[in-house]
């Protein structure tokens, strides 16, 4: 059933938002990680400019490759020099660090043991750029913002390299990969707040509003689909394979406009009009002895 978001009460203006479908996915809508050698790469998304804020749900089986396995970051290609990274740190700790012009750069580190092994957790972060001592980074998880061992504003200004790309689930050089499932990965080239962060873990694809990039993560072996309603990007999918469970969200939300089918890219046609009868009204006027 097509809905209008009129749900989404935090942003308002909801009469100027698109029309969306609730769909639901069977089987499981998540990709597996090995910790070793698999990645997502998606040249041309170079998401390194401005403010900009992610989330993703994971489900990790361990703390990845070398105890730092990568959610997400901006690389060059055979790189481990990021613009920024978010990913594990300490134990079953995890961090945003990102670069900047200054020392020292921007850093959100939460305490350790936030994350537990072999469930389902939804992860996020926020970071403002605007120039000196604006570099500023919050991480959340489940929707809350965490405690921190370390936070650090940035000095200077946030540094871009127009040359990296996103990578999903490890580093540009392959290394730091990401062990266990993940699924829904959301970018936005702007700072998110806490209860647009808790509205996209329960509702995936809900907010497009400055959305650079929406991924299911389901389709291992294939170019993903981007659903963030622009030029869909080259995602690279390499080693993973289909997830076996799925995150505990209330709704998936994937645009509408036009109508297509999730899986092959193609315009669904309308279904037929049922068969029209008239067997019943036949059959009264034939008892009544009314003329057809």
């Amino acid at each position: 059933k097509d809905v209008v978001a009129a749900y989404d009460a935090v942003q308002g203006t909801a009469a100027a938002r698109p029309i969306y479908s609730a769909t639901s996915f069977n089987g499981s809508p998540s990709l597996t990680f090995a910790g070793v050698d698999d990645q997502l790469s998606i040249a041309g998304f170079n998401f390194v400019s401005g403010a900009i804020s992610a989330g993703l749900w994971i489900k990790p089986y361990s703390m990845g490759e070398g105890g730092i396995g990568s959610f997400l970051c901006s690389a060059r290609v055979g790189s481990t020099n990021s613009e920024w990274r978010f990913e594990f740190v300490g134990t079953n700790g995890f961090r945003y660090y990102r670069e900047t012009s200054g020392t020292p750069d921007c850093l959100a580190r939460s305490v350790d043991n936030v994350i537990p092994i072999g469930e389902w957790s939804f992860v996020a972060f926020t970071f403002s750029s605007g120039g000196t001592n604006l570099n500023r980074a919050r991480i959340y998880l489940n929707g809350i913002q965490v405690p921190y061992a370390s936070l650090t504003t940035g000095a200077g200004n946030a540094t871009v390299d127009t040359l990296e790309r996103t990578y999903i689930g490890s580093f540009g050089d392959g290394s730091g990969v990401f062990d266990g499932e993940m699924a829904y990965v959301q970018c936005f080239n702007r700072v998110i707040s806490q209860n647009e962060i808790i509205q996209m873990m329960r509702y995936p694809g809900s907010d497009q509003r400055s959305l650079e990039l929406f991924l299911t993560l389901k389709y291992a072996g294939n170019k993903e689909w981007d659903y963030s309603n622009r030029i869909k990007k080259a995602v690279t999918i390499v080693g993973t394979t289909q997830g076996t469970s799925e995150p505990p969200i209330h709704g998936l939300f994937l645009p509408t406009i036009p109508k297509r089918n999730l899986f092959v890219g193609t315009v669904i046609p309308p279904a037929p009009p049922p068969p029209s009868t008239d067997t019943g009204r036949r059959r009264l006027k034939t008892l009544l002895g009314v003329g057809l």
